[in-house]
């Protein structure tokens, strides 16, 4: 990449963790060999991680780049302000004082791994939440009380005039619900924000789960689907399998992108079987993988704790497949994921160029790709 200021790496995890083992029919996997953190590190350098205590046996992430490559100042431009690494242990939240943001507002706190060394069944633990708040300070709020846990954040500014970005929160325990969205970087207090066309808006998600209980760690407890609320451009929806527990406090974030020149289609899936499940996206017309971004949400029915089960890996592979990638099958799943075209500049070139691929690792401590 050209420079670390103009690129991130994301997470496709639905849960921004890895995406589970890399052998089909692996289940009852604890939340320490599920967890995981992906980092640009250099700009030849992405940095994967697992937890010491994790099984030593391979593991996959699917990860997704972005690299703003047009003039300084542009319209789509975006300026990645920080990047870091919060360990959260007898404390469930943090924060951090960010350099050089110039409006908090147009900030997006992206999370892209969440670890925890918890040996068992403890997937409230491998939650997190991340907004910055009316004092320009990234906030990270993380799940569950046992062990510790790392949340891994990359802070992106989209300075350029044609981002628009809006922010929401609901604490609710309901399997359904609205979140209503915010001018305000951290959700609320500022002006209704209205994204006006969801054709040209991206939904990014995060999900808290409060204190640890037994029945709160199901496989359908910590994950869930996000889209726009059916007539409105000011709301999004959440929805869980039915089998959701809600007895335990909850909390949803969404931070929403919006871009003229951004052309975004959505689709459903319910495929639950191990490895690949193909999604045809033709009707997207995408011809330009490399000014393409793909953004997935899921939830997975079940009240115990085969995981993993519940786990996504969701990825581009042509201009018309999404792979919805499970390793372990069974359980009633609903994937939905949002294509995206980027913006060009107004000679129709590509000012964001897109890459995406997937890594296996089987030792426990950080390994390096190149």
């Amino acid at each position: 990449f050209g420079s670390m200021s103009s690129t991130f790496v994301l997470n496709q995890s639905n849960r921004y963790t890895n995406s589970g083992a890399t052998t089909t029919g692996s289940v009852s996997k604890e939340i320490d060999d599920l967890s995981g953190g992906i980092a640009l590190t250099g700009t030849n350098t992405i940095s994967f991680y697992r937890e010491a205590l994790s099984e030593a046996a391979d593991y996959t992430f699917h990860w997704e780049a972005w690299e703003y490559i047009g003039s300084v100042g542009g319209p789509n431009e975006f300026i990645v302000r920080d990047r870091w690494a919060v360990t959260l242990a007898s404390t469930s939240s943090a924060s951090y004082t960010p350099a050089g943001i110039s409006n908090a507002d147009n900030c997006i706190p992206f999370i892209t791994g969440i670890r925890s060394n918890q040996v068992s069944n403890s997937a409230d633990n491998a939650t997190a939440i991340a907004w910055v708040d009316d004092s320009g300070d990234v906030q990270v709020r993380r799940g569950g009380t046992n062990g510790t846990t790392i949340v891994y954040i990359v802070l992106v500014e989209f300075t350029g005039t044609n981002w628009t970005v809006l922010h929401g929160t609901a604490t609710d325990i309901n399997d359904t619900g609205t979140i209503t969205l915010d001018t305000d970087s951290d959700g609320s207090g500022g002006s209704t924000g209205d994204v006006g066309d969801w054709s040209n808006a991206l939904i990014l998600h995060q999900f808290y789960k409060g204190a640890a209980e037994t029945v709160n760690e199901a496989i359908t407890d910590t994950s869930a689907v996000y889209y726009p609320t059916a007539g409105q451009t000011t709301q999004v929806d959440w929805a869980f399998s039915t089998d959701h527990d809600g007895n335990a406090d909850q909390q949803h974030f969404v931070h929403v992108l919006k871009n003229p020149g951004m052309t975004v289609t959505r689709y459903t899936d319910t495929g639950n079987a191990e490895g690949d499940n193909p999604i045809d996206i033709t009707a997207s017309g995408i011809t330009d993988l490399t000014n393409t971004v793909c953004v997935g949400s899921a939830y997975s029915s079940g009240t115990g704790t085969a995981y993993s089960r519940g786990w996504k890996g969701i990825y581009l592979t042509s201009t018309t497949n999404v792979n919805s990638w499970a390793s372990y099958l069974g359980n009633t799943i609903s994937v939905r994921v949002q294509i995206a075209e980027m913006p060009q500049d107004s000679g129709g070139t590509n000012e964001l160029v897109i890459s995406d691929s997937t890594a296996t690792f089987g030792v426990a401590l950080g390994d390096n790709i190149g």
